[in-house]
């Protein structure tokens, strides 16, 4: 993990991580490694927050319907049990020419280990191949407000800012680094920063 520490202090993102994995020690070590005290509270932070059907309304899904109304386009959940953020996009734009799909989101992801969130448009290809099905690709990401996006980024952010007092805004730079000796449950490999917030599995 890298960054201008004389000028930023992110180490409370680490602090936030190492609370809830035991950083240093690989999910491959069975019983050292699930008995980690950290897991027991994120274990309780997501059935508080997800599993419980009438928090997970309060907390989340009210407020895509709030984004829906107010944009008028679009808002999809991707919130996922087991990973510890609430996430959504927006969809921006979609249109098709021929066989062609192309898409435009703005995926949005708020931790529940810590007072942070992020945000990352996404310009997204679906080709229909008949019997042979289909071919997606990401044209490209956008990871800061710009062009077609700038607004609806600038919204989000004021929206989740509004809504979730005291979270802050986690740049593309900072999430996309590595923690040397970070597994999650599921993953046997070093993950990425953003993996501890959002599950980007649908981009990245």
């Amino acid at each position: 993990m890298n960054f201008k520490f004389d000028k930023y202090d992110f180490f409370k993102i680490y602090e936030s991580i190492k609370q809830y994995y035991p950083i240093g020690i690989s999910n491959e070590s069975g019983d050292m490694y699930f008995s980690y005290s950290g897991f027991k509270e994120l274990e309780k932070i997501l059935v508080e927050n997800i599993h419980e059907e009438q928090n997970f309304l309060d907390r989340w899904e009210c407020f895509d319907q709030e984004i829906e109304k107010e944009t008028g386009k679009e808002v999809q959940g991707t919130t996922y049990g087991q990973m510890e953020s609430f996430s959504s996009f927006i969809l921006l734009e979609t249109y098709n020419v021929e066989n062609l799909t192309r898409t435009k989101k703005l995926h949005f992801f708020v931790s529940l280990i810590g007072p942070y969130y992020t945000i990352i448009g996404r310009d997204f290809n679906m080709v229909n191949l008949g019997k042979l099905g289909y071919s997606r690709s990401t044209t490209h990401l956008v990871v800061s407000p710009e062009i077609e996006f700038a607004e609806s980024f600038h919204y989000l952010c004021d929206k989740i800012e509004s809504r979730f007092k005291g979270f802050r805004f986690i740049p593309y730079y900072i999430y996309a680094q590595t923690i040397e000796g970070l597994y999650t449950r599921s993953d046997l490999q070093m993950v990425r920063i953003v993996q501890s917030f959002a599950h980007y599995f649908m981009i990245l």
